[in-house]
């Protein structure tokens, strides 16, 4: 089973998408060099939903990660192939701020199924 690396598309939490090609070729070749699985998880943008929805939909994307820690989950290939004992959170910009809000909640709601190894975060909108 390989890590898991759950990202977050920058964007100033107003652009941007996990579908744009540059992102695609870039975790895709992350990816494979690294020998990791990789989810982008997509969100909702700002100025046609409050800000605060980002949060939750990249809170509510991890939570849906954690249902395949029996095994069980929707996606059969997550449930094959992922170590959910070795997750890192990473994003650029809005990205990494949220994968730190993420990393944050996780440990503040005890969700000890998935097991956060790392954080990466690049220039974060703090």
């Amino acid at each position: 089973m390989l890590p898991l690396l759950v990202h977050y598309h920058g964007g100033g939490f107003c652009i941007g998408s996990t579908f744009t090609s540059a992102l695609k070729n870039f975790l895709s070749t992350l990816a494979t060099q690294a020998n990791v699985i990789a989810i982008s998880i997509d969100y909702r943008l700002a100025t046609e939903h409050q800000l605060l929805i980002a949060y939750d939909d990249s809170w509510a994307g991890l939570l849906w990660i954690a249902k395949h820690s029996n095994g069980n989950g929707p996606e059969p290939w997550i449930n094959e192939y992922v170590n959910l004992g070795r997750v890192i959170l990473a994003g650029e910009s809005a990205g990494g701020t949220i994968a730190h809000y993420v990393a944050v909640q996780a440990g503040a709601a005890g969700l000890a199924v998935v097991a956060i190894e790392r954080l990466i975060i690049a220039h974060p909108y703090f």
